[in-house]
């Protein structure tokens, strides 16, 4: 609503979260039912982009919309996973990739001969943090409301509830910050150090203007 209301012609939905069973599960469905049926989702339809910083991933399958768009809003659920041990916005690119991008990510690392989803981390990150240098979002609004720090991404674990919203335009920063939600720490984390490394933000929360509101 907020979007329309800053006058976007329409709102493209870059994954499958278009069903009607997907928004329902929201207490706000109903009143916001107008905007949820409007939206316009991406298709099926991918662009081959070259990485030529990338250090693991030197190319990649994005769905087409995702560089057509004239403005990228990344929006992560933030909760723990069982690979990366954190999903933010930086992990969140994932959902923009095609099925063999994505496979890549977990078992293209031959020196180590990925034998499941999670058995090469360090790769997993890297790739991750690679795709992050295609195009950096406009806005991220990370969803910090509930979220599971066990046992992730899929549960069931833990449950946490900060009850927050965080918003920013350093993906670094804010991935740094929601981690930092539930006792971890930017350097905890292998992609968010990588992504510090390749310049894509700041990871020191020191060093970040942070402001708070009810």
């Amino acid at each position: 609503k907020m979007c329309f209301g800053a006058g976007a012609k329409e709102l493209v939905l870059l994954n499958k979260s278009s069903s009607e069973e997907y928004w329902s599960r929201s207490s706000l469905s109903k009143e916001y039912q107008d905007e949820i049926k409007s939206f316009q989702t991406a298709g099926k339809d991918f662009a081959k982009i070259k990485i030529p910083q990338g250090k693991k991933l030197k190319e990649a399958q994005l769905v087409k919309a995702f560089m057509e768009c004239d403005i990228f809003i990344n929006m992560p659920k933030t909760k723990n996973h069982a690979g990366t041990n954190f999903t933010g916005t930086m992990k969140n690119m994932m959902g923009v990739t095609s099925q063999e991008t994505n496979g890549y990510f977990h078992f293209g690392a031959s020196e180590t001969k990925a034998k499941d989803f999670y058995s090469d981390v360090q790769f997993l990150s890297q790739c991750i943090t690679d795709v992050n240098l295609i195009r950096k979002p406009d806005l991220c609004i990370a969803d910090a409301t509930e979220l599971i720090t066990t046992n992730g991404p899929f549960g069931p674990g833990e449950l946490f509830k900060p009850q927050k919203v965080v918003a920013g335009i350093d993906r670094v920063a804010v991935d740094a910050y929601c981690c930092s939600l539930w006792g971890l720490e930017g350097k905890d984390i292998i992609m968010i150090n990588r992504a510090f490394d390749h310049g894509l933000g700041e990871i020191d929360l020191s060093k970040v203007d942070i402001t708070e509101s009810e």
